[in-house]
């Protein structure tokens, strides 16, 4: 049975956004313009294709065992740090003398769809059992990531998942994921 899906609808649908599209500064025919969004125009092609076949920009791989991946195609990654800061008020100066003392950890949201790419009517219940499956795990789970990578984050610490319906799509199955950044350190016994 065939059928089409216009995931960029249906992420609009689930998550409640606008979105843009993606064309490459190579394709210089008008027509490559497709939807009534904003434009982002990027120098290379897509880095993978997706299972039904779109183009992906963005991958992040969970690395949680040598050997073993799982693979989100197209995430959407919201980031957040903040500075920690001591602010100490003196008497007759006005405002206060900030002192930095430390960068917290990103707060990293990703947001995406599963979607069981051969029946409108089957959840996909393997995907979900992945994600879920590395919720569990009690430690950093390495990630890779053009994005995260650029910001010097190279494994995660998931702590909350969701798993929101996509009400109407029976085949479609959102996730979230609430993480922190994790950087390795070292103690040294003397």
């Amino acid at each position: 049975m065939a059928f089409t899906i216009d995931l960029r609808t249906l992420t609009s649908q689930v998550f409640n956004t606008q979105g843009y599209q993606v064309v490459t500064k190579a394709a210089d025919s008008p027509s490559a313009i497709e939807y009534d969004v904003p434009t982002l125009f990027v120098d290379s092609a897509a880095t993978a294709t997706s299972l039904l076949g779109t183009p992906v920009f963005e991958q992040l791989i969970f690395s949680p065992l040598e050997g073993s991946q799982m693979v989100l195609d197209c995430p959407l990654i919201d980031l957040q740090r903040a500075k920690r800061i001591v602010k100490t008020n003196i008497a007759g100066l006005d405002g206060a003398v900030k002192e930095l003392i430390a960068m917290d950890d990103f707060e990293i949201t990703i947001r995406g769809v599963f979607v069981t790419p051969d029946s409108l009517d089957l959840q996909p219940l393997d995907a979900i059992a992945e994600l879920y499956a590395l919720f569990e795990i009690a430690e950093a789970i390495p990630v890779a990531s053009e994005l995260l990578s650029l910001l010097g984050i190279y494994s995660l610490v998931i702590e909350r998942i969701r798993l929101p319906d996509a009400e109407g799509f029976p085949s479609v199955q959102a996730y979230e994921l609430d993480c922190v950044s994790d950087s390795p350190f070292e103690l040294l016994l003397r």
